[in-house]
């Protein structure tokens, strides 16, 4: 008996242990200090030259940011899908990462060029010295910035740094607290070389860092631009997709998809049932984007010269000696045969530009290709909306002509049944005239009968 209530407590024990296990590792409620309609509203207060002056740095594309509010559902689920070891997100039995093309091709900034590095050591500017709040930490307050775009601050460099700035801490790389780090004034000293930096990649090597820290250490606070990473799952993901807005400006991509607004709970089972086919492994620039100059800066990057091999003809390989005797007599006869062949004139082969230059229109045809196919699933799902809404007004049709011809067969009844009474009536008034008809005659008759009476009497 003692023996069984021990081991009752043993089993009792481990599953209360599994249980506060399985609880430690699940994500608490998700806070965050990125705010997209606190910066979209900014944005709104923006003159045509300040916005002018935005555009002139790089950062021109923050201008036509939409104004709603994240999916935390969506961010929060998509987040117990990360794996730090791999970087990336495993979905639908595969994993899939979020690249520099990803950033270039959703919210419009670069991703080639020089790196932004915030270090501790980095020497402290006066420009930086002006605002922060606290030297020590050199952080400068999100309100110090609000209070100075909300003066009298014109369109200049100081109107410039002050918008980025805030863009910095509410968008691009909000963390915990509301404040920016100064250290990234060094990178504004210089308006001209502004568009020189990779902020892109910046951005998105600080997500990663932040959804790494939520996901790893449980913070309640995360940072990071969310809004990418929202958008970079409606393009990569068929899970919680919105509609497309209705508006011809395309790029970024951030702005042609609307506000989600899905369930936590339909948003886990959709992952649930992701599959391959509804998952997009790489974007592929549309034939408007190919126009772009970060979008070409990232293709051009891409098409680099491939390791050369050896005079041999082989790369580099370890091999023992046995091997590589082989292999040269291989290579000996190779050489024979190579003599005794033709010459053969090398105008005949493509040069490394010319195999560039046609794999660039492949590329090209590819992205035609696919955007001919989004066109094509655009214009059927437009006739699919046609169709349903031609059937429901059927439907609607339908049921009111049912409700005409229910209204007519009553009516119809009625008017039988009134001819039926009219028939009736004309029987009885029928019946009626020949009575007074019967009448008239019996009373002529009695005037007759007492006309002769009277005579006879006056006689």
């Amino acid at each position: 008996m003692d023996r069984t209530r021990s081991q009752g407590k043993r089993a009792q024990s481990y599953h209360l242990r599994k249980e506060h296990e399985t609880h430690k590792k699940m994500l608490g409620p998700l806070c965050t200090r990125f705010s997209l309609p606190a910066f979209a509203r900014r944005v709104e207060k923006l003159s045509c030259g300040q916005r002018a002056a935005i555009e002139r740095v790089g950062f021109g594309s923050l201008l036509h940011m939409p104004n709603y509010s994240i999916n935390r559902a969506l961010i929060s689920v998509l987040i117990e899908k990360w794996s730090s070891e791999k970087k990336a997100f495993l979905v639908g039995g595969g994993e899939i990462s979020m690249t520099p093309m990803d950033v270039a091709l959703i919210m419009g900034l670069p991703v080639i060029g020089k790196p932004v590095t915030i270090g501790k050591d980095e020497a402290s500017l006066d420009l930086e010295d002006e605002y922060v709040n606290s030297p020590s930490k050199r952080k400068i307050a999100i309100s110090t910035l609000e209070g100075e775009l909300d003066g009298e601050i014109g369109e200049g460099a100081k109107f410039i740094r002050m918008f980025l700035l805030y863009a910095f801490g509410v968008f691009l790389f909000p963390n915990s607290g509301r404040v920016v780090n100064g250290r990234y004034m060094s990178y504004l000293k210089n308006l001209d070389a502004i568009k020189e930096y990779a902020w892109g990649l910046a951005l998105l090597e600080h997500l990663t860092i932040c959804i790494t820290e939520r996901k790893d250490h449980h913070k309640t606070y995360i940072g990071g631009c969310l809004i990418f990473l929202q958008i970079w799952s409606f393009e990569h993901l068929d899970v919680a997709r919105p509609k497309f807005q209705l508006n011809s400006l395309t790029f970024p991509r951030t702005c042609r998809w609307e506000e989600s607004k899905t369930t936590t709970s339909k948003i886990k089972d959709e992952f649930e049932r992701l599959t391959k086919n509804k998952i997009i492994l790489e974007l592929q620039p549309t034939a408007i984007e190919l126009g772009v100059d970060i979008i070409k800066e990232v293709l051009a990057a891409r098409i680099e010269p491939q390791q050369t091999p050896t005079q041999s003809g082989m790369m580099d390989l370890p091999m023992d000696n046995d091997i590589n005797a082989e292999m040269d007599f291989v290579v000996d006869k190779m050489d024979i045969h190579i003599s005794d062949a033709p010459e053969v004139s090398s105008s005949h082969y493509p040069s490394q530009q010319e195999l560039l230059e046609e794999l660039w229109e492949k590329e090209k045809q590819e992205v035609t290709l696919r955007e001919e196919m989004e066109a094509l699933r655009d214009s059927l799902r437009l006739e699919k909306q046609e169709s349903d809404r031609l059937k429901a007004l059927c439907h609607e049709r339908d049921i009111a002509l049912q409700a005409t011809m229910s209204e007519k067969r009553s009516l119809e009844a009625k008017l039988t049944e009134n001819e039926d009474l009219l028939l009736e009536n004309n029987a009885v008034i029928q019946k009626l005239q020949e009575a007074v008809e019967a009448s008239h005659v019996y009373a002529h008759k009695i005037e007759e009968i007492l006309d002769r009476t009277l005579i006879e009497r006056l006689r």
